[in-house]
């Protein structure tokens, strides 16, 4: 029995070490493509409602940004209009700021 307490002590704190470099990872990982939209440039029209991107681009196909991430998804998408950090904005505009189809059904319309 005594050597089982002792032994508790020394099994935790190896399990908190790993966890511990497993979210510093996690924050690496997840910096690096912050770090890239950052770089993205900005003067992109983009609009809070669907309506207004499309009188802005009629003919033109109407994307979902999500900046943070330099990505675009199409309106067949699942995540289109639905992420808190994201805008309307035409596709000509999107792709030439810079940003790219999170998906290649996103690319082919």
């Amino acid at each position: 029995m005594d050597n089982l307490s002792s032994a508790l002590p020394v099994v935790a704190s190896r399990r908190c070490r790993r966890q511990r470099g497993f979210f510093a990872v996690s924050l690496l990982l997840l910096g690096m493509p912050l770090a890239e939209a950052a770089a993205l440039p900005s003067d992109m029209p983009h609009f809070q409602f669907e309506l207004q991107a499309q009188q802005h681009c009629p003919a033109d196909a109407v994307v979902w940004v999500v900046a943070n991430r330099g990505l675009y998804n199409s309106s067949s998408e699942r995540w289109y209009g639905r992420t808190s950090n994201g805008t309307y904005a035409c596709l000509a505009d999107a792709e030439r700021a810079g940003y790219r189809a999170s998906s290649p059904a996103s690319a082919a319309q």
